[in-house]
């Protein structure tokens, strides 16, 4: 009497009654096999990913940071989808874009893939940027003139009248006044 051939872990068949190991296959990339005798593989959960066949355990490579994943089953490093410029994520394994941050108003970043806000520059003093999501340094705009911001990363329009052109003003309506 011949005996029944459990395939190993990493391995799956859908043969019935059979005796021979061969019949056995490999879990395919991006899947796993813990039991022996299964009938099927179970994927890699989204923001993981795995190339490796015949894979004995659920521990999936990790998306890095700065990268996320939505599909279950990936099997290589490029299903990892880089978070957009103006976006970074410091978490790694993510499972959706929501983990791709904005940078904040006052700051941009032509960075694909940021990892962390320090990819987030700031706007240079005498520009504002309102816009959370900046992806170039050309959404920093200029305060208009008689206008500064003393500080870098200004999040609104929060350019306060320059006190050379204030005091200018009012010494020029001074003077009007008392020549009147």
């Amino acid at each position: 009497m011949t005996q029944c051939t459990r395939c190993p872990r990493g391995k799956i068949s859908n043969s019935i009654g059979s005796d021979a190991s061969s019949t056995c296959k490999n879990c395919s990339a991006g899947t796993y096999n813990q039991a022996t005798g299964a009938t099927k593989c179970s994927k890699c959960i989204a923001g993981t990913w795995d190339d490796s066949v015949g894979k004995t355990n659920e521990l999936c490579k990790d998306c890095t940071t700065g990268r996320y994943n939505s599909e279950q089953g990936a099997s290589s490093r490029a299903s990892c989808k880089a978070c957009p410029m103006g976006r970074y994520s410091e978490t790694a394994a993510s499972s959706n874009s929501k983990f791709c941050r904005l940078c904040e108003s006052g700051f941009y970043s032509h960075t694909v893939a940021a990892n962390s806000t320090k990819f987030c520059k700031a706007c240079i003093a005498g520009t504002y940027n309102s816009e959370e999501g900046s992806d170039s340094s050309s959404h920093c705009i200029e305060c208009s003139v008689g206008y500064s911001s003393k500080f870098r990363h200004a999040m609104s329009n929060v350019c306060d009248p320059c006190r050379y052109v204030t005091s200018f003003i009012l010494l020029t309506v001074t003077i009007r006044i008392l020549l009147e």
